[in-house]
């Protein structure tokens, strides 16, 4: 009788100390997150080096910002699911009391009431690991917010200035540091789990113990919290300043643009025929043509650095378009974006062109320009082709980019057509007062051959007019760089492509 009594008691005791196989799925899921996290911080440091040493960055690496944007986002929604997992779970010891009743536990914690502790404080801490390392490289950049404020979550943008907020909160940090105290009140049980050979308890345990940790730790003192106030009200009206200044700025640009573009002193300037203009659109044009222009009688032509000051591109007519497919595989013209604007296509509005009315599309036969350069992407496939017309024509209706940001991509300018829609492609955009930009010549220093000799040139310079006359294709590409350089447009200091 008294071996059966203690054959039962050693064989509860060690079923005590077993783990379930829902247990094992909240740390297997835990270190999935953690590894997650992890594996996101590595690759957007990577992203920032290229981002803050090189003067060129191109609409591809901006696009796989977006799609980090969208992995952070993805992982909060993962730790938040991981932390309800691991706060529902039922034993004899939480019954049915919420997480934050844990105080009651007795002195020594079990396996069963310790793992769901720990678990959903850990899934709080890549939370707030997640957030800090993003808000201090935010801090570095207002660009790396514009982009992730433009990633759409929830159906709603401006998702990272709300996840801002909820970092800054008080209450959220001090909730987690009473976990945090509540962890190191039972240090003895977590002794006792490694004297048991509990090797993943005590994993846990230790991944408890970093800088954030201690910080929070502090932060929650009546000292701590005075502080955090502090710097959140001071985080607050920074933030309400900057973006009254972006606001002000912005619209004094747009008042300044549309003035300055409403002035022009056309009607005694010559421009290219409207013969030539029809020619070039009958006989000379193919789909994703880049239209690079000047208009000397137009004010912003004054106000714009270099030489060029418009660009636009040709999409195509419907004969030319008929037989070209996306990357999907699918005809363009099935697409509903060129079934939405077939009519306009139909009826020789085939080219895209930004306006400070914004973007629309317009027959080039109906420009007045007095220089004009054609660029063409020869070295693109018809797919990839494809794809940067469907980029191109997405932006029609939309309006204009008042800041200049090639980062804000909700809103374009005429130069930054080119930049979305031929996204592998490195153009030479520069920062200025804070933002990344460029001009029509940034575009213009692109384009001229792409033979064996010149390979870094990405599109080619198929014609060239200036001051309303044809240059001769024998003399085409020294008189374009020749008018750049002029320009001081440093037509030889081209990214590498």
């Amino acid at each position: 009788m008294r071996f059966f009594i203690c054959f039962i008691f050693i064989k509860l005791h060690s079923l005590s100390f077993a783990i379930t196989t829902f247990e094992q799925n909240l740390v297997s899921e835990f270190w999935r997150l953690d590894k997650n996290s992890t594996s996101i911080q590595s690759k957007v440091s990577d992203w920032a080096v290229k981002y803050n040493t090189i003067a060129v960055i191109s609409a591809l690496d901006s696009e796989k910002l977006v799609s980090l944007g969208q992995k952070v986002y993805q992982l909060i929604d993962q730790a938040k699911r991981l932390k309800s997992k691991a706060m529902g779970t039922r034993s004899s010891i939480l019954m049915e009391k919420r997480f934050a009743e844990l105080y009651d536990l007795p002195t020594i914690l079990t396996k069963k009431s310790a793992l769901p502790l720990l678990i959903a404080t850990l899934s709080d801490l890549v939370l707030y690991e997640q957030m800090s390392f993003w808000f201090h490289l935010a801090e570095k950049d207002s660009t790396l917010i514009k982009r992730l404020n433009e990633v759409n979550i929830y159906g709603k943008k401006g998702h990272f200035d709300r996840l801002q907020k909820a970092w800054m909160r008080i209450d959220s940090r001090k909730r987690f540091a009473e976990n945090l105290r509540l962890i190191e009140h039972h240090r003895a049980s977590f002794d006792l789990f490694q004297s048991e050979g509990s090797a993943y308890m005590i994993a846990l345990r230790e991944r408890l113990d970093t800088h954030l940790t201690e910080q929070i730790r502090k932060s929650s003192t009546f000292w701590g919290r005075l502080g955090q106030y502090l710097l959140k009200a001071h985080k607050s009206l920074r933030l309400r300043a900057k973006s009254k200044l972006n606001w002000m700025e912005y619209h004094l640009s747009k008042i300044f643009g549309t003035a300055a573009g409403a002035l022009n002193i056309q009607i005694f300037m010559k421009s290219i025929p409207r013969k030539e203009l029809k020619r070039l659109k009958e006989e000379v044009l193919k789909p994703g043509d880049i239209l690079i222009e000047k208009t000397n009688g137009a004010i912003t032509d004054k106000l714009i650095p270099g030489h060029f000051s418009h660009v636009a591109l040709y999409l195509g007519n419907v004969q030319q378009l008929k037989s070209m497919r996306l990357s999907s595989g699918d005809l363009i013209l099935d697409s509903p974006l060129f079934n939405k604007y077939s009519s306009r296509l139909e009826s020789g509005e085939d080219v895209v062109e930004v306006l400070r009315s914004g973007v629309t599309l317009i027959d080039i036969r109906d420009w007045r320009v007095s220089d004009l350069a054609i660029l063409r992407a020869d070295k693109y496939s018809e797919e990839n082709l494809a794809d940067a017309l469907l980029q191109s024509l997405s932006y029609v209706d939309t309006d204009y980019d008042f800041a200049f940001d090639v980062n804000t991509r909700s809103i374009v300018m005429c130069s930054e057509l080119p930049y979305q829609a031929f996204k592998e492609i490195n153009f030479r955009v520069a920062k200025s007062w804070g933002r990344w930009t460029l001009s029509p010549d940034d575009i213009a220093v692109l384009g001229g051959r792409t033979d064996s000799r010149n390979k870094i040139r990405p599109f080619e310079l198929i014609y060239f007019n200036h001051k309303t006359k044809q240059v001769p294709s024998n003399l085409r590409y020294d008189s374009y760089i020749e008018i750049l350089e002029a320009a001081g447009s440093r037509y030889h200091e081209v990214p590498s492509n």
